[in-house]
């Protein structure tokens, strides 16, 4: 019957053993993997020699070596006589492998100024047989060195024989936030807020997209924003490349979100988006922060210019002028801004383009703000001045007009602030009108404006003075006429 003759590379058996009485010896030279041989012998409690030698991995060329030694001794000392011939099992013999080490990355990696030859060297007096070719050395490992299967191994084996202890130390470089939050994430945890609090949930996506999403969103093929940055080893087609905008990536959110049945979705994300500086890249590039801002529903491009007003306010930025827009292709040109600040252009904001929309499956209208959030940190300013409450009430007046529709509701607001006579608290659009009795091209806008002096009590002629110095500014330069 047959019965186990052993646990392979951690204990021979009882049935084969050697005694006094043997005559014939069968000489095995094996190899056995390093992992199974580690797990046997922990399940079975036994830690012998072969096992200690065994887990740590042997070269498996050996075996033939090993058998050979001993019967050369059991000739020499007479202990009897080997019979000739052998057996051979080994399928897939192990062979010298040879790896490319970079000279640069030994540097980069040890942090000391090493030679090629130096490098060459020290492997060359481990017996890694190496030369060098070209900016690579190639290195040809033995095959008892288990242990060394890629560049880096070779890059610990020459800092072995460099000394560890004769790399010098440096201390790290980098900025002390004593223990709290930088001030740029200071400014972007304070924006989330203020997006929370006006009803916005977080959105999150991921860094690289389709290049087919250029397509759907109409960019040019001369744009710059196509300049991407492709990925060696993508997940596939989709998520190949890094993204220069977020805009797909927003549209691509609320297009789930519509066809899934959400009746309204309002969400906002500030992610990084990656311009090369060339391209083939041969440097970082250049990554800024976007704040994205995206919805459809029952509101209008208003709410979204008023959001993007509100994080300003709160921010503490001023002096933001909006720009109509009419040459994007993946917006709206009749209701699309460009933002400045300082004649510098920060971001854009509107309705999203119907043929866009098309290629999202969408047919509600959405709308999106773009804004450079490394802009916004820089002109932030959180310093507070705190006023006393107004002694003096408020005068309330309500302002109709009807305009054509091409001029910008932040013009005729200019045109109001520059005749207030610094009485002006607050100006608000609460209506916009087209139709019926309004004629065809024109619209109806409506304020809500909000007067104020700090030394004394307004009385109705002073309000009537200054709403008639705007009216008649109104009227000449955009032919606006009062709504009756």
């Amino acid at each position: 019957t047959e019965k186990a003759i052993g646990i392979a590379g951690v204990m021979g058996g009882f049935n084969t053993e050697i005694t006094d009485s043997t005559k014939y010896v069968l000489l095995e030279g094996a190899n056995f993997n390093s992992k199974s041989i580690r797990l046997t012998s922990k399940k079975f409690g036994l830690r012998t020699e072969a096992s200690t030698r065994f887990e740590k991995g042997i070269d498996p060329n050996l075996c033939q070596l090993a058998v050979d030694r001993v019967c050369q001794l059991i000739e020499e000392i007479n202990a009897g006589v080997v019979v000739k011939g052998n057996m051979d099992v080994y399928k897939n013999p192990r062979k010298e492998e040879v790896i490319s080490l970079r000279p640069s990355r030994v540097k980069k990696i040890l942090g000391v100024d090493l030679t090629p030859d130096e490098m060459v060297d020290y492997l060359n007096r481990l017996d890694i047989k190496s030369e060098l070719e070209g900016d690579l050395i190639k290195a040809k490992i033995p095959t008892y060195r288990l242990d060394i299967e890629s560049e880096i191994d070779l890059i610990e084996e020459v800092g072995r024989l460099y000394g560890f202890h004769n790399i010098e130390s440096k201390p790290l470089i980098g900025t002390l936030t004593r223990g709290e939050k930088p001030y740029e994430r200071k400014i972007e945890d304070l924006a989330k807020g203020i997006l929370q609090s006006l009803g916005l949930n977080e959105a999150m996506t991921y860094s690289f997209i389709s290049p087919k999403a250029y397509d759907k969103i109409k960019l040019s093929e001369d744009s710059p924003l196509r300049k991407v940055i492709r990925l060696l080893n993508p997940l596939g087609e989709d998520y190949s490349v890094m993204r220069t905008t977020l805009l797909p990536n927003m549209l691509e959110l609320l297009s789930r979100n519509y066809n899934r049945g959400v009746e309204e979705c309002y969400v906002y994300e500030i992610g990084n988006i990656f311009i090369p500086k060339e391209l083939p890249i041969k440097e970082l590039p250049e990554e800024r922060k976007v704040l994205s801002i995206g919805f459809y529903g029952d509101k209008d491009f208003y709410f979204l210019k008023e959001i993007v007003n509100t994080i300003f306010d709160r921010l503490g930025i001023r002096d933001i002028e909006y720009v109509r827009e009419e040459n994007n292709p993946s917006f709206h040109p009749g209701r699309t801004a460009n933002v400045l600040t300082n004649g510098i252009n920060i971001g854009t904001l509107g309705e999203i383009h119907i043929d866009v929309l098309e290629n999202y499956d969408m047919k509600e209208r959405a709308y999106v703000a773009q804004i450079d959030f490394n802009e916004v940190i820089k002109l932030t300013n959180l310093e507070r001045k705190y006023e006393p409450l107004p002694k003096y009430p408020a005068v309330l007046r309500d302002l109709a007009l009807v305009v054509k529709e091409d001029i910008l509701v932040g013009d005729i607001e200019k045109i109001m602030i520059k005749h207030g006579e610094g009485l002006i608290e607050d100006i608000e659009l609460f209506d916009i009108y087209r139709g019926n009795p309004i004629p065809e091209g024109m619209k109806s806008v409506a304020f809500s404006i909000i007067f104020r002096s700090q030394t004394k009590t307004l009385r109705d002629e002073e309000i009537n003075k200054i709403l008639e110095t705007i009216i008649k500014d109104l009227e000449d330069t955009f032919d606006a006429k009062l709504r009756a």
